[in-house]
């Protein structure tokens, strides 16, 4: 049994009409190649957009940095006005210096240096707290910037699973950190974030709304909450329904003799990089 991926247009013409080309490539360097396709990134983009129209929400897609190390992702941001999700001093300076504006970039991750804080500030980013210390140290280093200087920011929620993630606070903690924003003038507040692990749909579904019964509550006491981030980690479909349900049904002794395949292009090099790709034996 073989698996065949899923594929758009512009990756089969890729791996048929350029195939030598490839492999060609593979044998004069001797190296895995990462081939990135800027363009069917954007298209990604504006398939999430339709998505918004379609059901007459207003929203914006955020690309996580931190997945790829290249920046030609960061030049389609720019270019077509995607937001961009940073969790480093060095992710948040190649976004502005790739025209991505503050009002467009977001600053996580579980620890926030001072640099990054301070650069934030500076750039009008927008950024998600996940503690009661971490707000007062983003305290502290406003109160050493330019006087009238406010930094907005998103109270990360714990999701469902609770003390499995490392990011978000409780309830309690999201209480406490609306009244220290209360009490100090340079903290904004945007909105709610949430982290969740999970790829249960209900439960994605009960974090959202535990979102939403936050922002209600930050409203009534007066904060101008408008932004309501539901987090990343979606799951994506890389075979197609059909070859999944086939492969779950095999029992366990078939899906234990699982193994990679090995042949060598068609490309006349019989030293080329071969090509693995994912078999089951045929079973009697």
């Amino acid at each position: 049994m073989r698996f065949r991926p899923i594929i758009n247009e512009a990756v089969e013409t890729l791996v048929t009409a350029h195939r030598h080309t490839l492999a060609n490539l593979l044998h004069s360097t001797g190296e895995v190649c990462h081939i990135l396709l800027p363009d069917s990134f954007s298209e990604n983009f504006y398939r999430f957009k339709r998505v918004y129209k379609a059901f007459g929400l207003k929203g914006d897609v955020l690309y996580a940095v931190k997945v790829n190390r290249s920046n030609v992702y960061l030049e389609q941001c720019g270019k077509h006005g995607i937001g961009v999700d940073v969790s480093s001093i060095r992710e948040l300076r190649d976004a502005l210096c790739h025209g991505i504006r503050g009002n467009k970039i977001f600053v996580s991750g579980p620890i926030k240096s001072r640099s990054l804080i301070e650069l934030a500030i500076r750039s009008e980013s927008t950024i998600s707290v996940d503690s009661l210390d971490e707000l007062e140290k983003i305290s502290t280093v406003i109160a050493t910037q330019v006087e009238g200087k406010k930094l907005k920011v998103l109270l990360r929620v714990i999701g469902l699973e609770g003390n499995l993630s490392r990011f978000g606070m409780s309830l309690d903690h999201i209480n406490k950190a609306l009244t220290f924003i209360e009490d100090n003038e340079g903290i904004q507040l945007a909105g709610f974030h949430a982290h969740s692990f999970s790829h249960n749909l209900a439960e994605r579904i009960k974090t959202t709304h535990r979102q939403i019964d936050m922002m209600d509550m930050a409203r009534q006491r007066g904060h101008d909450a408008h932004i309501l981030n539901i987090g990343g980690n979606y799951p994506v479909s890389y075979i197609s329904k059909s070859t999944w349900d086939e492969f779950t049904a095999l029992d366990e002794g078939a899906v234990s003799e699982l193994c990679y395949e090995s042949r060598t292009p068609p490309d006349g090099h019989p030293n080329s990089p071969t090509f693995g790709h994912l078999k089951l034996p045929h079973l009697n």
